[in-house]
């Protein structure tokens, strides 16, 4: 049997570290290649 504690934590590690990656990874396509990397994508498909 599993520890109902245990497993509490374990669900919040889990969900704030995705939450983490989530914002990173949505911080970066902002921060880096909002506008000038759409248009170069589009261009690039000609």
């Amino acid at each position: 049997m599993t520890n109902v504690r245990n497993a509490d934590y374990a669900a919040l590690l889990l969900r704030v570290s995705l939450g983490a990656l989530f914002l990173a990874h949505g911080l970066l396509k902002i921060s880096c290649s909002l506008w000038p990397g759409t248009a170069r994508f589009f261009e690039s498909l000609g």
